[in-house]
């Protein structure tokens, strides 16, 4: 191979590889594959959250009536679980105060507040702020008459909602500037989760004469585009989807409620591959296949150089 022919072959890998990392970021997905999930023996579970391995917690009803963590495919009970990060790290209501479980060990948290969340840089999301590197940061959506807070991501980006005006609002925090999130033609909004990819989920409430589609429904926001999240088509004023985490993959878990028919279901939502990363797949396997016979001579003039 001349060393043109080098160059231009492992060009035409690095762009077709670039093609397939690019493609296989989490976006907007139109479609998931819903897995239910329940605490043995519980009468309710509602997941909060997951992380990159796919852990999750959340809370758990009769006869329980605390907190869950599914972790290595096997359920355990945790009281007081707020949140648990990629490293295994679990923050966790204590008898005495906020406290880090990791590697057998806790270590209380001394913080200006109630805790929401923590991420795997270690810093610690709470009801008014975010505490990071020691330092507390206040989030409060300027004008509103009252801010919750809900969600923080590795970037310290943060998601929640705020009421004016005698309406919810969802929101984002970023780099010190808010930003509001409301699905289109909805009532109220409100942010619960963000991933590193920017992807964000709460819900909406929707109502004949607004979105059309009545009661409570989940969405996904990202770069500046809505899209719908549904888990079990519970249409009614008083059915309520909660997306309440979503992982760097796009997996996102929460419950379903159908007040009139008293069914509850929980849920983790793993996106279906789009056809559009498919398609980009093909084009690079083509593009290499198309290297690699030019590299072979294979189909080409006998006398090309070499």
């Amino acid at each position: 191979m001349t060393l043109l022919r080098r160059e231009v072959y492992f060009l035409l890998m690095a762009v077709v590889l670039g093609v397939v990392f690019a493609s296989s970021g989490t976006a907007c997905a139109d479609e998931f594959n819903f897995t239910l999930f329940r605490y043995p023996g519980a009468s309710l579970t509602f997941a909060q959250g997951i992380n990159n391995n796919r852990d999750l917690f959340g809370v758990v009803g009769e006869p329980f009536e605390t907190g869950f963590l599914y972790q290595n495919g096997n359920y355990s009970l945790f009281p007081g679980i707020v949140d648990i990060n990629d490293k295994g790290m679990i923050l966790f209501n204590s008898p005495s105060g906020p406290a880090i479980f990791f590697n057998e060990q806790v270590t209380p948290l001394n913080v200006p507040g109630s805790i929401v969340a923590f991420n795997n840089n270690g810093t610690v999301l709470l009801s008014s702020g975010f505490v990071k590197g020691g330092v507390f940061y206040s989030v409060y959506y300027p004008g509103s008459s009252s801010t919750a807070i809900s969600g923080i991501n590795d970037l310290d980006e943060v998601v929640g909602s705020y009421s004016a005006g005698g309406t919810t609002h969802g929101f984002l925090y970023k780099d010190g500037a808010y930003t509001t999130i409301d699905f289109p033609g909805s009532t109220f909004s409100h942010a619960y989760a963000t991933n590193n990819n920017g992807e964000i989920v709460g819900n909406y409430f929707a109502s004949n004469e607004t979105v059309g589609t009545p009661g409570i429904q989940g969405f996904i926001y990202q770069n500046g585009s809505y899209e719908t999240f549904d888990a079990f088509n519970f249409h009614s004023q008083e059915a309520a989807t909660e997306p309440m985490g979503i992982n760097d993959f796009g997996v996102i878990t929460g419950g379903q409620f159908d007040g009139p028919n008293g069914m509850h279901a929980s849920f983790v939502a793993t996106p279906v591959p789009e056809p559009g990363t498919l398609g980009l797949l093909g084009v690079g396997l083509m593009a290499i296949a198309g290297a690699v016979r030019w590299h072979l001579g294979i189909g080409t003039d006998s006398t090309h150089m070499r």
